[in-house]
């Protein structure tokens, strides 16, 4: 059983500050859209760019028509200076689908390939960011050495409260990454 230090209770309020797994799951809906292949999430996202760039040539094409630009100019403004500010948000509305389409395609190439599995790169920026807590609070940081065992518990205990079925290699390694960094600055 672990004891109750204070250094535990401000790992367990570090956690809820730095935005924990629950958080993002709330955030989500749920659970499995945090662990999509990245395949699928490329796919997903290149399905949205297509219908996004489907959307604008439909627009497009509806407004090369006289009856669907007048259409498109005049929805919900009946005045006769309605015909430029109808064009006006025309142009804007196909402007604001040609820029999410380009975000879309830009954002599908963001999406890193990783092996199946959890996503530990949430954990490596917990542990940076638990670690950088502990040193502005006690002025601690975390070592390659075991001698700072309350600085090693206190991030396990960060990490483990965030994802409880996360593996203490993984919490190792992400520790190590940190810890690689501090020494190269």
């Amino acid at each position: 059983m672990e004891k109750n230090t204070p250094l535990l209770r401000s790992a367990r309020q570090g956690a809820l500050a730095v935005g924990t797994r629950n958080r993002l799951i709330q955030t989500l809906g749920k659970e499995e859209a945090i662990r999509k292949p990245a395949k699928e999430v490329r796919r997903l996202i290149e399905q949205q760019r297509l219908k996004c760039e489907e959307l604008l040539n439909g627009i497009i094409r509806l407004a090369e028509d006289l009856d669907g630009y007048y259409a498109l100019t005049q929805a919900g403004e009946p005045t006769t200076l309605a015909a430029c500010n109808g064009h006006d948000r025309l142009e804007r509305e196909k402007s604001n689908l040609r820029a999410t389409a380009q975000w879309l395609a830009m954002a599908r190439n963001k999406v890193e390939p990783r092996q199946p599995g959890r996503n530990s790169r949430i954990i490596y920026h917990l542990v940076a960011n638990a670690a950088a807590i502990l040193e502005s609070h006690t002025g601690r940081t975390i070592k390659r050495s075991y001698k700072t065992l309350d600085e090693i518990t206190y991030i396990t205990t960060v990490c483990r409260i965030a994802d409880p079925k996360i593996n203490t290699g993984t919490i190792d390694a992400a520790m190590k990454s940190y810890i690689s960094l501090l020494t190269r600055g």
